[in-house]
């Protein structure tokens, strides 16, 4: 049985790929880690599916809660990061430290913290695969107003790149994908206008599906993919390069 341990849970897109493995394979158990919607994943009912409600601001929570875990579950063979913080779209001198550094812990802090923990028994297993969702924002020119967002997702590329070159020698493959716009929750918070500039001016006019995601992170997870690692993967349709 393959266990993932899997840290934004509740986000639309970990949501989507959650009922998406459930599906495909059904022993896999699923240690998903959601915070204020934690009942999306308690109302899933399914025994494989393990609600973990965690603040991931809080690392300190996130270390007890990891801790725990991995004394009751020494077979996680997989870390999926969906978490991402609140975005905001302002001009560079409108720049908070403070929610920077929130983001930065949501995204990043949190996600080194139960890696500290989890490596170790993929070393010993010889095996692990880690995904984190980055985003498109850092690959080529970042878009303007969205300076805090593409820091802390560049932040997510440098750490996938010098986790993966520790990590390979020892069978473990850590790679990001960056979607461009996708229609989440997250979307919704966007003036209306910009989210008809984003579709306007995509070369495909439409945004990225959770089934592209989700065939991404399939592939990454897949025997075909044992030598791909420090990889971010882009799926933008062409919007950026």
């Amino acid at each position: 049985m393959s266990t993932y341990m899997i840290f934004g849970a509740t986000s639309d897109i970990g949501m989507t790929y959650i009922e998406h493995l459930n599906k495909q394979n059904p022993d896999t158990r699923i240690l998903a880690f959601g915070n204020n919607s934690i009942e999306r994943i308690e109302n899933i009912k399914c025994d494989k599916i393990i609600p973990i409600k965690c603040d991931l601001n809080n690392i300190s929570e996130v270390d007890k809660k990891v801790s725990e875990l991995i004394e009751k579950y020494t077979d996680i063979t997989h870390f999926i990061n969906f978490a991402y913080g609140k975005l905001r779209y302002e001009r560079v001198t409108a720049f908070s430290a403070e929610e920077t550094e929130k983001n930065f812990r949501i995204q990043i802090t949190s996600c080194c913290t139960a890696l500290n923990k989890l490596i170790p028994i993929m070393k010993k297993n010889k095996y692990g695969r880690i995904i984190i969702i980055t985003s498109s924002v850092a690959t080529g020119m970042p878009p303007t107003f969205m300076s805090e967002y593409a820091i802390v997702k560049y932040a997510a590329v440098g750490m996938i790149k010098s986790y993966a070159r520790e990590c390979a020698k020892y069978g473990i493959t850590v790679n990001g994908i960056a979607p461009s716009m996708v229609e989440t929750r997250l979307w919704d918070t966007l003036p209306s206008l910009l989210k008809e500039m984003n579709i306007k001016e995509h070369p495909q006019k439409r945004s990225v599906s959770y089934k592209e995601i989700n065939a991404c992170i399939d592939f990454l997870t897949s025997p075909d993919s044992d030598f791909i690692t420090g990889e971010n993967i882009v799926i933008a349709g062409g919007e950026t390069f």
